[in-house]
C-alpha cells in the first residue's frame, strides 16, 4: 500500500518555512491539499492526451474521504512516517514501527 505521506511532509515542511506569517493547516487540510493536486495533474495529463488523440471526453477527478477505526492497530504501531524528512529513517517507505513488514 502507499500513501500520500511524503508529499504532505514536503507541504508541512514549506508551512513550517512560513509558521512567523500565515497561519498553520491542520493535518486533514494538508491531505486533501495534496490529493487535490495529484487530482489536477492526472485530470491535465488525460485531457491533453486525450486531445491529441481528438477524443473529446469529459474528465474529473473525485475527492473522497473513508472512516477509519480508530483503534486500527496502525494508528498504535505506524510502519511508515508521514514526514518526507526524518533523522529517523533512511526514506520514505522506510518502516518506522515495531510492526514494520505487517
Amino acid at each position: 500500500m502507499h500513501g500520500n505521506g511524503p508529499q504532505v511532509g514536503n507541504l508541512i515542511i514549506q508551512q513550517e518555512a512560513g509558521s512567523g506569517q500565515i497561519p498553520p493547516y491542520s493535518l486533514d487540510i494538508w491531505r486533501r491539499h495534496d490529493q487535490g493536486s495529484m487530482g489536477y495533474m492526472l485530470e491535465r495529463m488525460l485531457i491533453n492526451r486525450l486531445r491529441f488523440l481528438k477524443i473529446k471526453a469529459p474528465v474529473t477527478s473525485v475527492l473522497t474521504e473513508v472512516v477509519v477505526d480508530k483503534e486500527d492497530r496502525g494508528f498504535r504501531e505506524p510502519t511508515k512516517s508521514p514526514w518526507a524528512l526524518s533523522t529517523l529513517n533512511s526514506g520514505p517507505s522506510s518502516s518506522c514501527g515495531p510492526s514494520a513488514g505487517r
